[in-house]
């Protein structure tokens, strides 16, 4: 451990961040894509969603209100067909996927302020609230639409297991809810050739009475949402722009058993075989505002989620994968403009979402990430074998940001020695061990004021509004490489001035570089803890610091908070 000493102004370059007296912190909601409870998490869903804690980190480490929620996401047939075939409830299924999923985020460091799960009686109120106000406003109503059943088994199907070709762009992988390869919303009876993704059976279809969302009464207010909002990233708002014009009523019940029932007063009928339940697309998207209620409810303020859902100082960055991305800048907006035109006492106008992060697709081994294909790396498998925090680095710097991406675990591990390693950990040893040989473990102090010193400092100066900049834009991949790059400028300073030479040592000249270096990695530091979180608390131990200043998600009964 080395430890430091000497004058503490200037030592204090912007290890901790200098922040207005006089300026009001803005609320940040960081809103994570929920993850479908089917299993452990793969590096897809990771590269979709680190992003988001760079964002949680930094937003808190610049004095923000930072609110970052999130669960995981368990109704619906997916979850039912996979504990089936295991034979087991699908209640005691989702249990224990949900753990895993939590297990991965915990290891991974995602500090989530709250994480829960849509199973929760809490977020079941909350949504069935919704409806209900959705309805009594005329924007849900009963309706008829074509219903799935397998043609051999009779069995209902879900719209994801009907799959066929697309009616728009021809690709023969369309689900029955939505195409992934050009994103148009779907309905199953639309697909050509359609057929049970479980049996492959042809599908029939057969006349069932649901709620339909009426999306046709919004579509203006959606699109006058997504024209003016230039912070959604540009494949993301042009790919919304052509959907909204086609909107048109969409159901949202679905008479399977596992979900969210319509609340009683809204039943279709007095049988059974009428009961319905709210479809996994319109309630989970709730879910953000549901977390939000419940964290308030467990903080002793029931009005307290109110600061990042109804101010106008208030900011929302929503991060998820582009196959998510139409169900956030429609479906969303959409429930949040039906729930605003019928503001009751006591209720308040929500706001829409600010920033959609969203990510390409990750790829593996050429082709894409599929676990039921077996072509899968599991974020679990990859942190046993390089760590949490390489992990991260490579997924961000990597990562499908802007564009579809093949994550290599060779690739990983070039970048990792060549980059992580040999400009920052290289960096960072062989300051400390220079600073334990030739400073007896104490931080000299700064005298002289060398134009090369000080061009060094100007540098990772520079570097935090840079980067700052970048992580407010959701451009993340630029903004670890201007953090590599400043890194490379101090190796270049510390090759350049060679404080191991005995001369420099005798002159007085190592302590002076030394001093500097000291301060430059104390800041870089700083920068790039929301990247790689575990490594930067050791690093700040190293230099002598008792602060705690990369907190950790933890499991608690309820939700993972930090």
């Amino acid at each position: 451990m080395v430890k430091t000493m000497g004058n503490k102004k200037e030592r204090k370059l912007t290890t901790e961040p200098r922040l207005d007296k006089k300026r009001v912190a803005r609320c940040i909601g960081v809103f994570v894509a929920w993850p479908y409870a089917n299993g452990p998490r793969h590096i897809g869903h990771g590269a979709a969603l680190v992003p988001a804690d760079v964002s949680a980190r930094y937003f808190r480490a610049v004095g923000e209100n930072v609110l970052m929620v999130s669960g995981t996401d368990e109704y619906g047939t997916p979850s039912m067909v996979a504990a089936e075939k295991i034979n087991i409830p699908t209640k005691d299924f989702v249990d224990y996927t949900s753990s895993l999923i939590r297990d991965d985020f915990i290891n991974l460091g995602m500090s989530y302020d709250f994480f829960t799960r849509t199973t929760s009686p809490q977020h079941t109120n909350i949504v069935q609230g919704f409806f209900s106000n959705l309805v009594d406003n005329g924007y849900i109503s009963q309706g008829e639409m074509q219903g799935s059943y397998d043609s051999v088994t009779g069995s209902a199907l879900a719209d994801r297991y009907v799959e066929g070709e697309c009616p728009i762009c021809g690709d023969d992988g369309a689900r029955g809810d939505q195409c992934d390869n050009c994103s148009s919303l779907l309905d199953p009876s639309e697909l050509i050739n359609p057929h049970s993704s479980i049996t492959q059976n042809v599908v029939e279809f057969r006349p069932v009475k649901h709620y339909f969302l009426n999306l046709d009464k919004l579509k203006d207010e959606v699109a006058e949402y997504i024209n003016n909002n230039d912070r959604l990233r540009k494949e993301a708002k042009k790919m919304s722009a052509s959907l909204v014009s086609e909107l048109r009523p969409r159901a949202i019940t679905r008479d399977i058993p596992w979900g969210i029932p319509v609340p009683d007063k809204y039943k279709l009928g007095k049988n059974k075989e009428d009961d319905r339940v709210l479809y996994v697309w319109f309630e989970a998207v709730i879910g953000y505002l549901s977390a939000s209620i419940q964290w308030a409810q467990e903080q002793g303020d029931e009005e307290l989620w109110k600061k990042w859902w109804t101010k106008n100082k208030s900011e929302s960055y929503y991060f998820m994968g582009k196959d998510n991305v139409p169900f956030h800048t429609i479906i969303w907006p959409a429930l949040i403009s039906a729930k605003n035109h019928d503001v009751r006492d006591g209720e308040v106008l929500l706001l829409y979402p600010n920033q959609i992060a969203s990510t390409g697709n990750m790829n593996f081994n050429g082709g894409k990430l599929s676990t039921s294909r077996g072509n899968v790396a599991y974020i679990k498998d990859m942190i046993d074998i390089v760590g949490p925090d390489a992990l991260r680095f490579y997924l961000i710097i990597a990562g499908p940001e802007n564009s579809d991406a093949n994550f290599s675990i060779h690739d990983l591990a070039t970048r990792t020695n060549t980059e992580l390693v040999a400009k920052w950990g290289n960096m960072v040893s062989r300051t400390t061990n220079l600073i334990q040989r030739d400073c007896d473990g104490i931080v000299p102090e700064r005298k002289m004021n060398e134009e090369k010193d000080n061009k060094l400092l100007e540098k990772v100066q520079e570097a935090y509004s840079l980067i700052g900049k970048c992580i407010e834009e959701s451009k993340f991949s630029r903004a670890l490489k201007i953090a590599m790059d400043t890194l490379a400028y101090g190796n270049k300073y510390i090759v350049e001035e060679e404080p191991w030479r005995a001369e420099h040592v005798e002159s007085g000249r190592s302590r002076e570089v030394l001093a500097t270096l000291a301060l430059f990695v104390e800041n870089m530091n700083t920068i790039m803890t929301p990247f790689i979180p575990h490594s930067s608390q050791r690093i700040s131990q190293a230099f002598g610091s008792t602060k705690f200043i990369s907190p950790m998600p933890r499991k608690t009964k309820s939700s993972d908070s930090v």
